[in-house]
């Protein structure tokens, strides 16, 4: 499992939970030390005992609290000074009323917790949720995770002077399922930002608004990857899919940004819009990488004949396009638009499959296909070919 660097603190930290103790276990003898919050303390024990007006101080020093029972945070504003995961237990449920600001969630993959969200998560660093099921209230109206005032190293330019770009190392989304988004799973309102490596991996994200899915704003992925997820939505989804202005040529010309779709399902995604709405510091660029393998889009970036366009940022040929056994289908059909030979950069692998995936209860969400083609493949997420 892949783990955030936020997280090597919290493994070594120590898990003593609200200690003191007597004279006799006290060698100064100065008397009883007062309880602390401390790595490893559960966090219901240090709302009860520490929260003061709905507001709950975690120190500095801490970086790990525990979650072993079910617990409401409605009405509970955490601030914590440093980057702070919760690892919450087996099938834990957590209400969540207030934006959580530099936290990572860490559940159980045998048995992921609940999250019950009128918020999302904020965070100017590293962040990472996992094994964990998000479902926004209906009167929530906030991304998943939204990038703010991102404090950090500097991307360096050729000749070692800073560049604008800000480095940020990761987010990572893994075992997440989310329902009920209606704002961008990913939103970046900190400017120029080059991002490492964005993972979405093994997730579920049902998509209930119209803004875009990823939307990075000035900065830039040097690495997005989706793999083993299904991103869709009920067909409600008509803006687009990718947004992401910043400028890789503004760190060095030889710095990429590479995005890899694989073995994912996408359903109902940027209907009749380009996929990618990005500026010339990306679109066109042979630093610009854009592997999609392994996939099933349905209705994904339908554009009246013009997808691989919309995939590669409206441009014919330019950013290197890697294909291998995807599905192209609609309601109307094969969507042939990403395998036309006259468009530039379109699918030539003669591994494109234009047959109906036939999921079997896409009503519901479920996208278990029974396409021959697919199944003889096992393209598009494999979590659905062991659904019911």
């Amino acid at each position: 499992m892949k783990k955030s660097l936020i997280f090597c603190a919290a493994l070594l930290a120590c898990a003593f939970s609200f200690q003191s103790c007597d004279k006799v276990d006290n060698p100064t003898g100065e008397g009883p030390t007062e309880a602390v919050i401390d790595n490893g303390s559960e966090l219901a024990d240090a709302v009860k005992n520490f929260a003061k007006e709905g507001v709950l101080e975690v120190p500095a020093n801490v970086v790990e609290l525990y979650v072993s029972e079910n617990i409401d945070l409605s009405e509970v504003d955490i601030k914590n000074e440093a980057p702070l995961t919760l690892t919450v237990g087996k099938g834990v449920q957590i209400t969540m009323g207030k934006t959580l600001t530099n936290v990572s969630i860490v559940g159980d993959a045998a048995e992921p917790a609940t999250i019950i969200a009128k918020e999302g998560f904020v965070s100017n660093g590293s962040i990472a949720i996992m094994n964990v099921n998000i479902d926004f209230t209906e009167e929530a109206n906030a991304s998943l995770i939204t990038i703010k005032d991102v404090k950090g190293k500097k991307a360096l330019k050729a000749d070692g002077s800073d560049s604008p770009y800000t480095i940020l190392d990761l987010i990572d989304i893994e075992g997440v399922k989310v329902s009920g988004l209606k704002k961008s799973l990913i939103e970046s309102t900190a400017g120029k930002i080059l991002f490492t490596k964005i993972n979405v991996i093994n997730s579920i994200v049902e998509v209930c608004g119209n803004v875009n899915v990823f939307a990075l704003g000035g900065g830039f992925p040097e690495n997005l990857l989706i793999e083993e997820s299904t991103i869709w939505s009920n067909g409600v989804h008509k803006n687009f899919f990718f947004k992401a202005d910043g400028k890789p040529a503004d760190v060095t010309s030889e710095t990429t940004t590479t995005w890899t779709v694989n073995q994912s399902t996408l359903v109902n995604i940027a209907i009749g819009k380009k996929a990618n709405n990005s500026n010339g510091g990306i679109k066109g660029k042979k630093t610009t990488i854009m592997n999609l393998k392994n996939s099933i889009l349905y209705n994904f970036g339908s554009n009246k004949g013009n997808e691989v366009n919309g995939w590669l940022w409206g441009q014919n040929g330019g950013a290197i396009a890697n294909y291998e056994n995807n599905t192209y289908w609609s309601e109307d059909g094969a969507v042939e638009g990403w395998t036309d030979s006259g468009k530039g950069g379109s699918d030539q692998t003669e591994t494109a499959l234009t047959t109906d995936p036939a999921f079997t209860d896409a009503a519901n969400g479920i996208f278990k296909p029974a396409g021959d083609e697919q199944v003889a493949k096992k393209t598009g997420d494999p979590r659905w070919y062991n659904a019911n």
